[in-house]
């Protein structure tokens, strides 16, 4: 949707129902899938998922912007901090998140698999800002300028950001895998 389609659908959804449900069915299966990458299971993103959009419900009438998709996103961020925060768990990571895929042989699944469960091992040993940064960078579908809205921070100071993660996560990745 062009951003000023949204911008009006925004405005007229703050009084519209219809406006309101148009703007709710265009965003919840990718505000979902944000989520569900980031908690592992259909019930907490579900869950995450209505929350999220209860925020946005009763906040949208304050909204003043031009990137309502990165005001979103931000709010279902905070909501999955707010999660883990709540949530902290001992438990293996494979029993929060299904890590395998059932479209590949065995040789391939183990081995993504493996792989899998390193990424996921490694962001977590990432500090906060360097996990929300590659989360919306390869679990969203924000651009830049929408990313760096999202965090509240400046367009070029998200290339930094982004930057400072990628090296941080690679450092990690390679510390575990020196074959890598």
């Amino acid at each position: 949707m062009p951003p000023s389609d949204e911008t009006l659908l925004v405005e007229q959804a703050k009084t519209d129902d219809n406006a309101f449900t148009k703007l709710y069915e265009s965003y919840l299966p990718r505000i979902y899938g944000y989520i569900f990458k980031r908690v592992g299971n259909n019930a907490d993103a579900e869950e995450l998922t209505s929350q999220t959009f209860l925020k946005m419900v009763e906040n949208l009438k304050a909204f003043k912007g031009e990137y309502f998709k990165s005001w979103l996103y931000r709010i279902a961020t905070n909501t999955i901090i707010d999660y883990y925060r709540t949530h902290r768990t001992h438990e293996p990571i494979e029993e929060h998140v299904d890590l395998h895929d059932q479209t590949s042989g065995p040789a391939e699944s183990t081995i993504q698999t493996q792989t899998k469960e390193e990424i996921l091992a490694v962001l977590a040993m990432l500090p906060e800002k360097y996990q929300k940064v590659l989360h919306l960078k390869y679990f969203s579908d924000l651009s830049n300028s929408e990313m760096a809205a999202s965090l509240e921070i400046k367009e070029n100071n998200l290339g930094v950001l982004l930057h400072r993660a990628l090296k941080s996560f690679q450092k990690f990745y390679n510390r575990g895998n020196p074959t890598h």
